[in-house]
């Protein structure tokens, strides 16, 4: 895997025997340190993003998928624009991937999936019918959470 560094610099870690991530001293909030020891012997440092770090921490965590039950399905509200119709995609779940590592879970679709971090124009709609905003909120019926998000500014 390659990761690269808040400077442009880019870091194969396929040869890294040993990897650590450390606090950045008087960096940037949104950034950590990376030390790489490499099997000639070879240390590199440097700052990198948190988002990579989480990207290459994440690569590494096995994955939990559980089936989903039939008549699950992700909503997706796309607002009137100029050049478009409003509308709303549907897609079946097909599975729930959970982390090992926290607590969320994710609704894993052909072509997206949604989790707890990720916008609140997707949504889970239940075969019963109640439309559920992961680790948020709750409607009802998809009426509901259709009439909310049609009178909701979006930016």
């Amino acid at each position: 895997m390659i990761i690269e560094t808040c400077d442009g610099r880019f870091i194969n870690l396929d040869r890294a025997t040993e990897i650590k991530f450390t606090k950045l001293s008087g960096g940037a909030s949104n950034q950590c340190q990376i030390v790489c020891i490499f099997e000639n012997g070879e240390r590199i440092s440097a700052p990198i993003f948190y988002a990579d770090r989480e990207r290459f921490l994440n690569r590494l965590m096995p994955k939990l998928l559980i089936p989903a039950e039939p008549n699950y399905l992700l909503l997706t509200f796309y607002p009137k624009t100029d050049r478009h119709n409003e509308d709303v995609d549907r897609w079946p779940i097909l599975a729930w991937e959970l982390s090992l590592e926290s607590e969320f879970h994710r609704a894993i679709t052909l072509w997206s999936s949604l989790s707890e971090s990720e916008d609140e124009n997707s949504v889970i709609l239940c075969p019963d019918g109640r439309v559920v905003s992961p680790g948020s909120r709750m409607w009802k019926t998809e009426a509901d959470w259709l009439e909310e998000r049609k009178t909701k500014k979006i930016a």
